[in-house]
């Protein structure tokens, strides 16, 4: 048996000291230290005032917010060192400093994903982690790099939560302890999940375990399978061991010195978090308290910070010293079992039920709701053992989403600003979002003949090679295309993210990779548009690189790549083309344009029309390409909250023409089977309500499906009709219904099926 006394409580016995890496007066990492105390020993001053306003663009979380415990990126995470406010960015992939005084900006240094995890600083080093699957150290004064290290095995990038990132993105966010960052790469276990140690001087490895997702391990429901931790969330450490979460399960427990991966549970149904909370015997996940011996479950411990024996949690203080009481019980068959009991010596509040804390800072609480913010001292509550008034209150706009203090000032952190107060406020500057210049109206030839082929262009386009800005800004400012541009001058780089019509639009609408395209592996099938500038002076064999890696990249049914080419240039493509490996490419010239398609499916691709396959319910694909091993393509894509619920076992979702179909409750939803790409979504009340429960339900294996799929065409009974809805837009071309007998209700449709050129109805 184990249990605690207190429900509502954390447990959290004295911290490491070896887990601060900076001055007290900073704010170093995420929570203040490796063990994520949320507690800084560094009083703030007594009286603060707004000093200044820094509007930020809200955050773009890798999951959707139904996602509970993986939100370890929605929301704004600075630190503070020396006299700097660094940010990482998930909506420009960058990390930027502001001069904690005014607010204004120092420096920002770019990577090539988002950064979804706060950095941690460390002796004038700044370390930040990126979904582009590196860990890059940098100085603190200037932002500029001193190291990168890459967490995956290569430079492999794929389509993920709708961006172009690493294969192994890194979603451990960095911990920095006796001069060692740790930090982890990729999610998916069958693709092979990265656990490092590093130098925080050099970046040179001192372990790395790649071993936990070819474990063989029994997963929830007793299956039996590969894998094991899947890290998503900030990793934690207290003395020789780390903790890594894992999201939607229990974390891993490491072994710092060694890696070896000492413990890992799944866990059980609503087990699991992004927020790891370490102490000296015991660790929290989220509200739940687990034995750092052995994983024993300790009950419900919900945390807001923690100062030695002192915890504070649910607007109270706790003293914890000696809290662990273990014992040895027998059940009720006779078994043994060892009791563990949690005995808090004194508990007395802080702060009111309306005021969360979000950290301590010296003996101060601090604690916020929407448009005020306010400062308790733990002690003088104790010591008057009732609540007090605070001693300092303040007005904000907006809702407190967190708070960190440093350099003798409190930041407030909101969905869309940051906040900062201090003694010497009373400017209250306001830095805004600033706007961009506006697009330019006129058209390039390659902009020309996009639009010509394509009056409406959606999904990704891919620029290879170094492009004119004017090129760049046209595709962004006149298209809804996604632009990645890859070119190896970092110097057009630099001046495209700082271009006044992308710079506002970059990382939602364009993004770069500063190398020769030849030299970095892009997701195959995934540009709906290649395009690029191509020099004259290009001969065959570059000729021959630009159309292997657009090729590569091309979506299937009607991708295609367009170049302005010398005539003679144009034939060189032709030769290629008819000596080379280029299944269903389509070669056209329009003037100066020089069109490259990649006409209909993959050649031996199949598709999935109906429940079981095909009108014959063989539940056997005709493709011939699916073979194992097999890899990731994309993830992410829509969230599936509106998708029906597993147990009712609705409708399998279907395959054709390069689109995937799926019902939901209440709609019907169609996407790109080669990037997760939303083509469109139909409301529709009432459809699937028959499958809509979360009961184990015969559903779709009773009755069959309501819905069948094809490359130009989806049928689907809704109520008393079939609708006949356009594949390709989602439009519904026509309704079929039957009329009423006389005496008769109107008849409902059941069996659905198309074979050949007849729809099969009953």
């Amino acid at each position: 048996m184990h249990t605690c006394r207190m429900k509502h409580l954390l447990l959290v016995l004295p911290i490491c000291l070896t887990a601060r890496t900076a001055s007290p007066a900073d704010w170093p990492t995420w929570r203040y230290d490796a063990t994520r105390s949320n507690a800084s020993p560094a009083a703030l001053p007594e009286d603060m005032r707004l000093a200044w306003t820094l509007e930020l663009p809200r955050p773009r979380p890798a999951w959707p917010a139904s996602q509970e415990k993986l939100q370890f990126d929605s929301v704004h995470q600075p630190i503070v060192v020396g006299d700097l406010l660094v940010l990482g960015s998930t909506v420009n992939d960058s990390v930027t400093a502001y001069h904690t005084d005014s607010g204004v900006e120092a420096w920002r240094f770019y990577t090539e994903g988002p950064v979804r995890f706060a950095p941690v600083a460390s002796r004038n080093r700044i370390y930040a982690a990126s979904d582009d699957g590196f860990l890059y150290c940098l100085q603190a004064k200037d932002g500029s790099l001193f190291w990168k290290i890459r967490g995956g095995p290569e430079d492999h990038r794929i389509i993920g939560n709708d961006r172009l990132i690493s294969m192994w993105p890194i979603r451990g966010g960095p911990v920095l302890i006796d001069d060692t960052v740790y930090f982890t790469a990729g999610i998916w276990p069958f693709m092979g999940i990265f656990v490092h140690a590093v130098d925080a001087e050099t970046g040179k490895t001192k372990w790395i375990n790649s071993e936990t997702g070819s474990r063989w391990v029994t997963h929830p429901h007793g299956a039996p399978s590969f894998g094991s931790i899947a890290p998503q969330g900030y990793l934690a450490a207290m003395n020789d061991l780390l903790l890594v979460p894992g999201g939607r399960s229990l974390p891993g427990i490491f072994d710092r010195d060694t890696g070896e991966m000492t413990r890992f549970d799944f866990g059980g149904k609503g087990s699991g978090g992004w927020r790891v909370v370490a102490s000296e015997h015991f660790y929290v996940v989220e509200d739940a308290a687990f034995a750092m011996q052995d994983g024993l479950a300790l009950g419900a411990l919900p945390v807001d910070a923690i100062m030695a024996d002192i915890v504070l949690g649910k607007m109270s203080a706790f003293d914890f010293s000696n809290a662990l009481h273990r014992s040895k019980d027998t059940d009720r068959k006779g078994d043994a079992r060892e009791k563990v009991d949690l005995r808090p010596n004194a508990s007395w509040a802080v702060s009111t039920p309306d005021l969360p804390i979000f950290l301590v800072a010296g003996n101060r609480a601090y604690a916020g709701r929407e448009k005020v913010i306010a400062a308790f001292d733990i002690d003088k509550a104790r010591q008057a053992n009732k609540l007090l008034p605070p001693q300092w209150t303040a007005a904000i706009e907006g809702v407190p989403r967190g708070m960190i203090a440093g350099d003798d000032k409190l930041f407030v952190i909101t969905d869309s600003s940051i906040q900062c107060f201090s003694q010497l406020g009373e400017a209250a500057v306001k830095h805004m979002i600033t706007e961009g210049a506006d697009v330019t109206a006129t058209r390039d030839a390659l902009l020309d003949a996009i639009l010509k082929r394509d009056p409406n262009p959606n999904g990704y386009a891919l620029v290879l090679g170094t492009t004119s800005a004017d090129t760049l800004e046209q595709l962004v400012g006149q298209t809804n295309l996604h632009v990645i541009t890859v070119d190896p001058a970092t110097q057009n780089i630099d001046l495209l993210r700082r271009n006044k019509v992308i710079e506002r639009r970059y990382g939602t609408r364009v993004a770069a990779i500063a190398k020769d395209f030849s030299n970095v592996e892009l997701p195959p099938y995934f540009a709906n548009i290649v395009t690029g500038d191509v020099a004259e002076s290009a001969d065959k064999s570059d000729l021959e690189t630009l159309l292997t890696t657009s090729f590569h990249s091309l979506r299937p049914y009607g991708g295609f790549a367009c170049w302005e080419l010398t005539q003679q240039q144009h034939g060189a493509v032709a030769a290629i083309l008819a000596d080379g490996e280029f299944p269903n490419a389509d070669l056209a010239r329009d003037g100066s344009i020089t069109f490259l398609t990649r006409r209909g499916s993959l050649p031996g691709a199949g598709s999935w029309t109906h429940q079981y396959g095909d009108a014959t319910n063989s539940v056997v694909s005709t493709d011939s390409i699916v073979k194992a091993p097999l890899g990731l393509l994309w993830f992410g894509g829509p969230p599936n909250d509106k998708v029906l619920p597993r147990h009712g076992h609705g409708p399998s979702p279907q395959v054709a023409g390069g689109r995937l179909v799926i019902e939901g409750a209440d709609m019907l939803r169609c996407v790109d089977v080669y990037t997760g790409r939303v083509f469109w979504e139909k409301e529709l009340p009432g459809l699937g309500t028959y499958y809509n429960t979360t009961k184990h339900f015969a559903g779709a294996g009773e009755i069959g499906s309501n819905y069948v799929t094809l490359p130009d065409a989806v049928y689907v009974v809704y109520g008393d009709t079939i609708l006949h809805i356009d594949a390709a837009t989602g439009d519904t071309i026509r309704q079929i219904t039957l009329d009423a007998e006389t005496g008769f209700q109107k008849p409902a449709w059941g069996y659905l099926a198309v074979e050949g050129d007849f729809l099969i109805a009953t």
